[in-house]
């Protein structure tokens, strides 16, 4: 399995998740535990979601694409 998310908390990456999940893609997720144990401690990209090996290059293009789309928005909304 690869990573193809680390997310800065468990919120980011559960969404990263549940989006490949509902295009197919299988995901796991790593690292929640260890939010949980240092509490208020930031720890930016500690939680990572990984996918099979054979789905990372689709599973890249839907992150990218999420990520492309949210910067047009806030864009959007200074305008």
């Amino acid at each position: 399995m690869k990573c193809v998310f680390k997310g800065n908390n468990s919120i980011e990456s559960r969404m990263a998740a549940d989006m490949l999940e509902l295009n197919g893609i299988k995901t796991e997720t790593q690292g929640e535990s260890l939010e949980m144990a240092l509490g208020e401690v930031p720890l930016l990209g500690i939680i990572r979601v990984l996918v099979h090996d054979e789905d990372f290059d689709k599973a890249q293009r839907i992150i990218s694409d999420f990520h492309k789309s949210r910067s047009g928005e806030s864009n959007d909304r200074e305008e």
